[in-house]
């Protein structure tokens, strides 16, 4: 199973995500999820496998929980596979069903909040709204300095916070477009 954890705070994963987390033997969580998650699997007993920082960069550590995953899977054990905000968002959650259908397994997905929806929700910011912002952009921070933002638009960036003072200054941004640049360490 692959789910999406949502923005952090356990009271916003769906009540699917819950319930599979609850009944998972096995947990593989991405590095940003939060302690409060990890708790409601250590609390049901489940055995956890964190991902680590590489010092070669995330490919090595997405093979290594990729290839634990297929190892309990043999081993016939509940293995959920949790990963922060929406799986298919930025997070590489299309690469990870297919590692899993390649080596015989189809994995159901339960969706999560997304922190582009949550975060400006949280801070009381429609992404869309009829006369201001009639079109959502989502960008990754790595990508944000190439952007034309257009009239009408809404742009949501998530940026690591010690990036974002540099990113915001060398934007020039038209007046017209409406911006939200949520920041996380």
């Amino acid at each position: 199973m692959l789910l999406g954890a949502g923005p952090g705070n356990p009271d916003l994963l769906t009540v699917a995500g819950l319930r599979a987390l609850q009944d998972a033997e096995v947990v593989i969580a991405d590095a940003l999820i939060s302690d409060q998650i990890l708790d409601i699997a250590r609390a049901n007993g489940a055995e956890l496998i964190l991902a680590k920082k590489h010092e070669d960069g995330a490919d090595p550590e997405q093979q290594r929980l990729n290839e634990c995953g297929v190892e309990a899977l043999k081993r016939g054990k509940r293995v959920l596979r949790l990963k922060g905000g929406d799986p298919f968002l930025f997070a590489r959650g299309g690469e990870e069903i297919l590692w899993y259908r390649e080596h015989g397994f189809d994995i159901e997905v339960i969706p999560g909040v997304s922190s582009c929806f949550a975060a400006p929700a949280a801070a009381g910011i429609p992404v869309t709204h009829r006369g201001v912002a009639e079109q959502l952009l989502i960008l990754t921070g790595e990508r944000l300095f190439s952007l034309v933002c257009f009239a009408g638009s809404f742009l949501f960036s998530l940026l690591y916070s010690q990036r974002m003072e540099r990113e915001e200054q060398r934007q020039q941004f038209r007046p017209s477009c409406q911006r939200a640049l949520w920041c996380f360490s």
